[in-house]
């Protein structure tokens, strides 16, 4: 959660790095790359964290409006305060996270991944997991750290450390 100045330098640091951007700040103008979009967009995010946990109410309500209205362009739906530092989405495409998730920092996302509630209990998403694209994780589960999510996988179990899982992880 990002509540100091030096705190949103350090995620808007980590988030650059792990966008592979070289710049300090993105271009005010598009230059045509896709990151370019993703990184403002993660900037914006980042912004809003920082201005809504510090109740800076007018600078909260302008950051959510640009970063919603960046958000519904690239098919990005993250709520605020569940990234930790070093969020990559990689591809543009629909991303839902649901705002009672919490997820560590260096997470690496693809398009089409949903991460959701049931029965309104949300995952907890360890430190440096991949999830690649189309993976739905929901339900009251623990994915470990160092977890890589496959294509297209629906997890609803808990995942230890270490670990790589694909295909469906279904209870029924």
């Amino acid at each position: 959660m990002i509540q100091t100045k030096e705190d949103l330098k350090q995620y808007l640091e980590q988030d650059r790095v792990a966008l592979w951007q070289t710049r300090k700040k993105p271009r005010f103008i598009w230059s045509g790359t896709v990151s370019q979009l993703i990184w403002k967009y993660e900037r914006k995010l980042r912004k809003y964290e920082y201005h809504l946990n510090n109740n800076h109410k007018i600078r909260a309500l302008l950051y959510k409006y640009a970063y919603t209205k960046l958000g519904i362009k690239l098919g990005l739906d993250i709520p605020p305060n569940s990234f930790g530092p070093g969020l990559d989405i990689v591809h543009l495409g629909y991303v839902i996270v649901s705002p009672k998730s919490k997820i560590g920092k260096n997470c690496m996302i693809y398009q089409g991944v949903t991460i959701g509630e049931e029965k309104s209990c949300a995952p907890v998403i360890g430190d440096n997991v991949c999830i690649l694209p189309g993976a739905k994780v929901f339900g009251n589960i623990h994915i470990g750290n160092n977890v890589m999510i496959g294509a297209n996988s629906v997890v609803n179990k808990s995942i230890p450390d270490n670990a790589r899982v694909g295909g469906y992880q279904l209870t029924y």
